[in-house]
């Protein structure tokens, strides 16, 4: 089935895009969708929109979707990158519509940072206009 990209919900159009991304690179992978991971210290649990498993390099990649209608700041980015760390993770990444400037300009240790536009360009330019999505 045929969809408009840039017209998909925030989580879906993110795990359209990491499936293909993941695909394009040749790895083997799971990912896994509405995961909770307890910290290091057992002492929280933290909710994934999806948790990426990379079989080839054994990286744990934990994403966060927030679909906002104004720009992530960088409270929500530095909170993100800290969950990240404590649950033991590789990296994160954080989708988002639009970033502040501040988060935008701040280079982060282990979280990177996916646009909407980001991930429509990509799709488009990989897939066309309309893309199955399956």
């Amino acid at each position: 089935m045929e969809v408009d990209v840039k017209n998909l919900p925030l989580k879906e159009l993110a795990k359209m895009y990491l499936k293909r991304l993941l695909e394009s690179s040749g790895k083997k992978f799971d990912i896994f969708e509405n995961v909770e991971r307890i910290t290091l210290d057992g002492k929280r649990r933290i909710k994934f929109d999806f948790i990426i498993r990379d079989h080839t390099t054994g990286e744990i990649v934990g994403v966060i979707v927030k679909d906002w209608k104004r720009p992530i700041g960088i409270n929500v980015a530095l909170k993100v990158e800290r969950d990240v760390e404590e649950c033991g993770l590789s990296y994160g990444i954080l989708i988002g519509s639009q970033f502040s400037g501040v988060v935008e300009g701040r280079k982060f240790n282990n979280l990177i940072l996916v646009s909407r536009g980001v991930m429509i360009s990509h799709l488009v330019s990989f897939l066309g206009e309309k893309a199955d999505s399956s």
